[in-house]
């Protein structure tokens, strides 16, 4: 069974291809992949570095200023998915169907579309996820998110599922070695939170909760991991410019893009997920299987990832008092080593049981299988 899986972007790796990578690899050997990516660049080698075949393919989304230029990249493109027997396309993202649903439509290959965002709700993009087979999402909250945009197709609860094995080697490597990779004392209780700095993951609660959270332990420390886009640098810029305004500048250190995230969770007394509506929250699975103790918004596909006060905490990060509220939370975290213990076995427990577990990749498989007996039934 030849599957081909596109990719909207070739310039970064994100928590969407290392999920599929991660996916793919446990899947049984009735299952051959090929990853369409639109250019050279570091997702190619990411995948090379697996290796995962891939076709480096550089095609156009559907534009106003060159309608036809789609058109024909997609045609060529679908005879060359018939060249390379491509029996399923499945779209990594929602942008990545813009790449190649076309293509597959004219060479009569059913696709799947695997939502991993929140999209905006427009007729233009019901429209998307209509013409596609099959969706798949990653969560519960984003799968009533698209029921709603969609209520007249299927729409299946996918869960992405986390290797643990390359995040234990790495936790014992940092362990053996001991290299402090914060710039803190490790006398120091450290807060941390990580990801793409952006809007909608509210990076500002994280430095604006601060200032309440040394009113209380004068002693912890904060670091902020990631970069913004081009695009929202002036983000990062107000997120620096606060801090100092603040007087949290030599309590808080911007770290920006780091591979060695796995390795900072490890000297962090607690990690904070602050989006508003985060699809999944695969950095709360990391997190949890480090052993760190978690706190995300109640809100989204990361509150499905927490029992507040038994497996993480959770706070309303959409409430006009969310900094306070989540200092309150740091707060009780740092504060009590028998709930952040207690916290950190349960999660830990429950990761291993679910997400980096064997399930997730049974549903998926179970879901694929059932495609082609579909495509198997179309063409008797």
């Amino acid at each position: 069974m030849e599957i081909l899986i596109s990719h909207y972007r070739s310039d970064i790796v994100s928590g969407a291809e290392i999920a599929i990578v991660d996916m793919i690899n446990k899947l049984d050997g009735n299952f051959d992949f090929t990853m369409l990516v639109p250019g050279e660049g570091i997702l190619a080698e990411f995948f090379h570095s697996n290796n995962l075949n891939v076709w480096v393919n550089q095609i156009s989304t559907p534009r106003r200023k060159y309608p036809g230029l789609h058109y024909f990249q997609s045609k060529k493109n679908s005879r060359e998915l018939k060249k390379r027997n491509i029996n399923l396309v499945i779209c990594n993202t929602f942008s990545a169907a813009s790449r190649i649903s076309t293509a597959s439509r004219m060479a009569g290959i059913p696709y799947i579309i695997y939502v991993r965002e929140y999209v905006k709700h427009t007729p233009l993009y019901q429209k998307v996820l209509r013409k596609a087979d099959k969706l798949f999402t990653v969560s519960k909250d984003l799968q009533s998110y698209v029921k709603d945009m969609v209520p007249d197709r299927e729409v299946e609860l996918a869960y992405d599922v986390i290797a643990k094995e390359d995040i234990e080697k790495r936790i014992l490597t940092y362990k053996i070695k001991h290299h402090r990779h914060t710039p803190f004392d490790s006398k120091s209780p450290l807060v941390g939170w990580a990801g793409r700095i952006t809007q909608f993951k509210q990076p500002h609660l994280f430095v604006e909760s601060i200032p309440y959270v040394l009113e209380k332990i004068p002693s912890a420390r904060f670091v902020l991991i990631g970069k913004a886009s081009e695009t929202e640098k002036n983000l990062e810029e107000t997120l620096w410019k606060r801090a100092k305004a603040l007087g949290i500048n030599d309590k808080i250190a911007f770290m920006g893009q780091r591979s060695d995230v796995i390795e900072l969770m490890n000297e962090m007394s607690v990690f904070c997920l602050t989006s508003s509506r985060e699809p999944l929250g695969r950095v709360v699975l990391e997190a949890q299987l480090v052993g760190c103790p978690v706190i995300v918004s109640d809100s989204g596909g990361q509150a499905e990832l927490v029992d507040d006060m038994v497996s993480g905490l959770k706070f309303d990060a959409l409430s006009p008092d969310s900094p306070k509220l989540l200092a309150e939370k740091i707060c009780k975290v740092l504060s009590n080593e028998d709930l952040a213990k207690n916290i950190r076995n349960t999660a830990f427990t429950r990761v291993n049981q679910t997400f980096a577990s064997n399930q997730p990749v049974k549903v998926f498989e179970s879901l694929l299988k059932n495609e082609f007996k579909i495509m198997e039934g179309d063409s008797l």
